[in-house]
């Protein structure tokens, strides 16, 4: 787990360092900020996933698409689409567990003040989540639902509050709240439940700051304080884990506010509940993602 760590703030510093340093603030990858959208905006966010052996390093992956519309001046609408599939080994008897996640995550942004915003929504299954123990030791030989599967709920809600706390020179402190019903209990194919995350709620905050005119650098990072949040790497139970993000964000263009982001979290998705929960095998992600206005 250092290694992985250790690897994704190199790469991260490495991005940063490549690009030289007008920078409107969109905030951190988990918990984005207080702002309400004056213009329409499409962005990219990809995420690419160590989580050990069984599948190539490039098919891990995370792939969401979204778009951002005011509604007016202290109100906006975002919707999501995340496809989260994800391959690692089975703790217990060393086979491969399967994660794959579809959602369409619709979502209102309310800023209550000037410093604070609260966002509603949920993650909505599009195709039957599940995580499933593969059986086998290569994802070719695999046939899904042959093997015990675990079935996610397919309409998880949530909430989280952003507040813009203060500022140290230049750089501005958030503080965060986020709740995700996501369900005591988890049904699977043999008919029997297993224990699930339950109501997660996490409290924590981040950091945004403008390194130079069209460079900004952050991190977050959201500390579990009921609930569960992560399945653990070692016994393969629901567990609890820091969730957070690190990284930078260049404007490559004024004209239409169009910005590159690279940076590493260990989130499993970037909605409304996927943000709170850790990748399974808690695996850091390395991320790129693009954002225009228009």
């Amino acid at each position: 787990m250092t290694s992985k760590i250790t690897t994704a703030v190199i790469v991260t510093m490495l991005a940063l360092l490549l690009v030289s340093s007008a920078f409107a603030q969109t905030g951190t990858p988990n918990l984005g900020n207080t702002a309400i959208a004056d213009k329409s905006v499409v962005f990219l966010d990809s995420r690419i996933f160590d989580t050990g052996e069984g599948q190539d390093t490039f098919d891990n992956t995370v792939w969401t698409l979204g778009f951002i519309s005011p509604i007016q001046e202290n109100l906006d609408f975002r919707m999501v689409y995340s496809q989260f599939d994800v391959t690692g080994p089975d703790p217990i008897d060393g086979d491969l567990i399967n994660t794959q996640r579809k959602v369409l995550s619709p979502t209102l942004k309310w800023a209550l003040c000037k410093k604070l915003a609260l966002t509603i929504g949920a993650d909505i299954a599009i195709k039957k989540s599940f995580a499933q123990n593969l059986g086998y030791s290569s994802v070719e030989s695999a046939v899904y639902f042959d093997y015990p599967t675990a079935i996610y709920k397919d309409f998880i809600p949530g909430v989280k509050a952003v507040y813009d706390f203060t500022s140290i020179g230049s750089a501005a402190i958030q503080l965060a709240g986020q709740v995700a019903w996501w369900g005591s209990s988890v049904s699977t194919n043999t008919g029997e439940d297993i224990e699930g995350f339950g109501t997660v709620f996490s409290a924590g905050g981040g950091v945004v700051w403008p390194w130079s005119k069209n460079l900004t650098v952050f991190g977050d990072a959201m500390f579990p304080v009921c609930g569960d949040n992560v399945v653990n790497d070692e016994t393969g139970l629901v567990d609890t884990e820091v969730v957070w993000s690190a990284g930078g964000e260049y404007q490559l263009s004024p004209k239409n506010d169009l910005k590159f982001r690279a940076f590493a979290s260990n989130a499993m998705q970037p909605t409304i509940a996927g943000s709170i929960i850790a990748a399974p095998s808690n695996g850091v992600g390395l991320g790129l993602g693009l954002s225009a206005s228009f």
